[in-house]
C-alpha cells in the first residue's frame, strides 16, 4: 500500500526542483510518481533526485545544508520526468540523498552514527566498504568527507525513516517492475560530480 503522503500523477505531482526545500518530515512524501497509462517494460527511477530536507529532523544552517546537498544527484529527477511517457512510469525520491541513500540496503547502517549498538552488516556484504567510508543508507559524511551530523542519531527515528521512506520507495518500485512484466528494464538516473 502506498504511503499516504506519496505523490502520484492522480494528484498534483511536482518533481523535486534544483533548489532545495525544507519541510517538516511528516509533510514530505517518500516519492513522486508519474504513472504510465499503458505500462511497457521500462521503468525510470531517480533514487538520488530528492532535494527536500526535514528541518525538524536535522536543523540546517547554510553550511550544513550545503554539506547535505553535496550528495545530491543534481537534476536527475528533472531528467527522469522528461523520460516519462504513457508507457514509462517515473519514480523519484523526495528526500535528499544526504538524509537517506535509496541505493543502499536498509541494513547498511553505520555504527558510528548511533550511541546504541546496532546489528553489523554481514562480513561478506558488498556494502561494508561504503558504510565504513561513511556512505551507508544514512550517510555520515558529505562529498568532501566532512561530518553531516553533530550528534548521534536516534535509532528509533532512523528505523522509522527507513520504514516510511526507504521501504515505501522500494515497495513502489517493486510494484512498477512487476507491472512492467517479465522483461522489465529499470533505468536508474544518476549524475556524477565534475571532478
Amino acid at each position: 500500500m502506498p504511503h499516504p503522503n506519496a505523490l502520484s500523477s492522480s494528484k498534483t505531482a511536482q518533481f523535486t526542483p534544483l533548489q532545495s526545500q525544507h519541510c517538516a518530515l511528516q509533510d514530505i512524501p517518500p516519492f513522486a510518481l508519474k504513472e504510465a497509462k499503458n505500462a511497457g517494460p521500462v521503468v525510470i527511477s531517480a533514487p538520488h533526485g530528492g532535494t527536500t530536507y526535514p528541518h525538524d529532523l536535522y536543523p540546517l544552517d547554510e553550511e550544513r545544508l550545503a554539506r547535505f546537498r553535496s550528495l545530491e544527484d543534481s537534476g536527475t529527477a528533472i531528467i527522469a520526468e522528461l523520460l516519462h511517457s504513457a508507457e514509462r512510469p517515473v519514480l523519484s525520491a523526495m528526500l535528499g540523498r544526504g538524509v537517506l541513500d535509496l541505493n543502499r540496503p536498509s541494513d547498511a547502517l553505520d555504527p558510528l552514527l548511533f550511541d546504541e549498538a546496532i546489528e553489523p552488516l554481514p562480513a561478506n556484504s558488498p556494502y561494508g566498504a561504503y558504510v565504513a567510508a561513511g556512505y551507508g543508507v544514512l550517510p555520515r559524511l558529505c562529498a568532501n568527507r566532512k561530518a553531516l551530523h553533530s550528534a548521534p542519531l536516534c535509532l528509533t527515528t532512523s528505523h522509522a525513516l527507513l520504514t516510511d521512506y526507504h521501504k515505501a520507495y522500494h515497495d513502489r518500485l517493486g510494484m512498477l517492475l512487476a507491472q512492467a512484466g517479465d522483461e522489465a528494464v529499470l533505468i536508474d538516473i544518476h549524475s556524477m560530480p565534475p571532478r
